[in-house]
């Protein structure tokens, strides 16, 4: 127990030094930067805390052999305290998430086995614990909006670029897909915004886009812009988000988000009328209810 709680402790330090190194985390699949992207507390200071619990695992684990291999009562708490933190982290993964993290599921297993070698007894009553957690968490009803306002954290991870303007007096969030003809008109709105900071969020990765003035961010994780959106029960795209102070107000439908940028963002242009940003030749939709206008995640249109 001993050696498998150092070699923990090792993988641990492992993943904080490739935090350090990177900026980012050694990830072993798509969900561990989904996951990450969804903390509410830096990955460093997550990775601390699970090297500090395997570091009381291995020094309890060494005390008690020196104690003629009985297991002490505090040790038998912190396996079974490992056994319900991995219960509800798996739990948050199949659940909210919906994908996991090879990197987690590592951890999880070492975790299982340093209950293992604990015995039988200490293994089932700890996989009884994990059972009970798993089987709960499925009855909970998670709002998508507390998945949101867990703050600028698990929306700017999924931005590929930020186009600001002068003086911007809104923070909108554009979820689209490059090859959704309906994105792009949307898009092309974007080139004479003057008053509201753009952030572009695609569904899947891009290599270019074509609009200028553009702030490109060093990396960022189109997985977590399809999570958003399933947790918000929407499959289609263009979406808009727009930040006010009483939430976040959602839009939908290429019409119903150029109207919305029209009164928001755009300067007021003469003889220009609502929804008027294209015209007909362009393929402007005259239709302002909101299923129209829409393409399915990524690219199947309707």
């Amino acid at each position: 127990m001993f050696y498998l709680a150092l070699l923990a402790s090792l993988v641990v330090i492992g993943q904080m030094i490739a935090i350090s190194v990177q900026g980012e985390a050694f990830c072993l699949n798509e969900g561990c930067k989904v996951v990450e992207g969804l903390l509410t507390i830096p990955p460093m200071l997550f990775n601390g805390m699970g090297l500090c619990y395997f570091q009381l695992v291995m020094w309890l684990s060494w005390w008690s052999g020196r104690k003629a291999g009985t297991l002490p009562e505090v040790l038998r708490i912190a396996l079974f305290s490992g056994m319900a933190i991995e219960g509800v982290l798996f739990s948050y993964q199949l659940v909210v998430v919906r994908t996991f993290c090879g990197y987690c599921l590592v951890i999880l297993a070492l975790v299982v086995l340093l209950n293992v070698m604990a015995g039988w007894r200490q293994f089932v009553t700890g996989a009884i614990l994990f059972g009970a957690i798993t089987g709960v968490f499925p009855l909970l009803s998670f709002d998508p909006v507390l998945a949101l306002s867990i703050g600028k954290t698990s929306l700017d991870s999924g931005t590929y670029a930020v186009r600001s303007c002068l003086s911007p007096n809104k923070s909108l969030y554009l979820f689209f897909s490059a090859d959704c003809p309906h994105c792009q008109k949307v898009i092309k709105t974007l080139e004479g915004c003057s008053g509201c900071e753009f952030h572009l969020n695609p569904v899947e990765r891009i290599a270019s886009l074509g609009l200028p003035d553009l702030d490109q961010t060093p990396s960022y994780n189109p997985a977590v812009n399809r999570l958003l959106l399933a947790l918000m029960g929407i499959d289609v795209v263009p979406v808009l988000l727009s930040k006010e102070p009483d939430g976040l107000k959602i839009i939908r439908g290429e019409q119903n988000i150029i109207t919305f940028l029209e009164q928001a963002c755009l300067p007021k242009k003469p003889g220009l009328l609502p929804g008027s940003i294209f015209s007909p030749d362009q393929g402007q939709s005259t239709v302002q209810d909101s299923e129209e206008g829409e393409c399915g995640v990524p690219v199947d249109c309707k």
